[in-house]
């Protein structure tokens, strides 16, 4: 067989190569395929990074050849080897078993045509179990094929994201609401508390101003006193797990359970204000891979918009638990009730949210006002 003139799949170069059992249990018997005589077989795959197409010249490649000592002694198509779980994976694979017992006279196996084996125990045992090979190595390719389709899609995804970070941030809704919460005054992105963020504040990075009197010196409110200076406290760092880099450099990425919170975060990402949108949430998965929904539909996108409106709520509610230590489940419900509706009310009066929640094609942005574009994640600019 000539498998240096075909390109391996990539990802699966092979060759894959397994030693035939010295006996295979099938149909509660067990059948003998090497002996003192006859020594162990082989079975030996390679892939190819093209389909064999049933109806091109390579078609009769695409199979699995029996060896012996005389050469080929049989020959069978992927779907004549038995149940087949991915034909169209199996259509990559092609290979060869050298089992000299088939050769022993005293079994008959070889027909005089040496197209296909004399149908015996023997014979379809090792069949069998070729089959279940290829089944093995057909499902890794499958399973490959559907992690390759998943990343694509949270790619697609990360934009969207990206979107509603660059919103938050655009719309400097967060700051407002912290500010509101705060009970300051509501200038400079980090809200200088009720000092107004002092003398000299910079609105651009939110730190407090050198002069700030009564500004809220924790968690970066600006403010302070004397030459203290403290940055203030940016919209969260929103991620998608299963997909983005990790910021923090921990690993790769954060790869998340389907058991998981809807929105995940690890001990460090507390203080660093990261966020993980967790994609592997069975509900989740069923909107990305519903037929009449899918990874760019509006359905997906009100789901990541909902939970950045969660990512809002625990924000502020963290924020109230510093200024009220005395919090009702009464007064907490009101909050959450008022703080969700605030989320909503800014997003339907917003025109840069209306094709990310309301039209089947995105044509906008808050960044450009035009064509949608993805563009790599990095650090925000300084708000204007």
């Amino acid at each position: 067989m000539e498998t240096e003139q075909l390109t391996p799949r990539a990802g699966f170069e092979g060759p894959f190569e397994y030693e035939v059992p010295k006996i295979i249990e099938h149909g509660g018997t067990e059948i003998e395929l090497a002996s003192d005589k006859f020594p162990q077989g082989k079975l030996t795959f390679w892939t190819s990074a093209e389909p064999f197409n049933r109806y091109d010249n390579r078609a009769s490649l695409n199979c699995i050849d029996i060896l012996g000592e005389i050469g080929v002694i049989g020959s069978y198509r992927m779907n004549e080897l038995g149940p087949i779980r991915h034909s169209s994976e199996t259509e990559f694979i092609f290979g060869e078993c050298y089992c000299p017992i088939l050769e022993d006279p005293a079994d008959d196996c070889v027909k005089n045509d040496r197209e296909k084996l004399n149908e015996s125990e023997k014979t379809v045992a090792l069949l069998a179990w070729i089959c279940g090979k290829v089944n093995d190595l057909a499902d890794k390719m499958a399973d490959k094929s559907n992690e390759e389709q998943h990343v694509a899609e949270l790619q697609q995804s990360s934009f969207f994201n990206n979107f509603l970070n660059e919103w938050m941030r655009k719309s400097r809704f967060w700051e407002k609401l912290r500010g509101e919460i705060s009970g300051g005054s509501g200038v400079g992105s980090g809200f200088g508390g009720s000092g107004g963020g002092g003398e000299g504040a910079d609105q651009n990075n939110g730190d407090g101003g050198k002069d700030g009197a009564t500004g809220d010196k924790e968690d970066g409110l600006g403010g302070g006193e004397g030459d203290q200076k403290k940055p203030g406290t940016k919209f969260p760092d929103v991620r998608l797990s299963n997909c983005d880099p990790d910021p923090l450099g921990i690993t790769p990425t954060v790869n998340c359970d389907p058991r998981n919170p809807l929105v995940y975060q690890r001990d460090v990402d507390v203080d660093a204000g990261i966020y993980w949108i967790n994609t592997q949430t069975p509900f989740a998965r069923k909107i990305r891979e519903s037929v009449d929904y899918g990874p760019n539909s509006t359905r997906w996108r009100e789901y990541m918009f909902q939970r950045y409106i969660d990512i809002v709520v625990r924000q502020a509610v963290r924020e109230l638990e510093k200024r009220d230590t005395g919090l009702t489940a009464d007064l907490l419900d009101w909050e959450l009730d008022r703080l969700a509706k605030k989320v909503y009310d800014a997003a339907a009066s917003d025109p840069s949210l209306d094709s990310f929640l309301f039209h089947e094609t995105m044509n906008s942005s808050p960044t450009n006002g035009g064509e949608s574009t993805s563009a790599p994640r990095g650090e925000p600019e300084a708000t204007p």
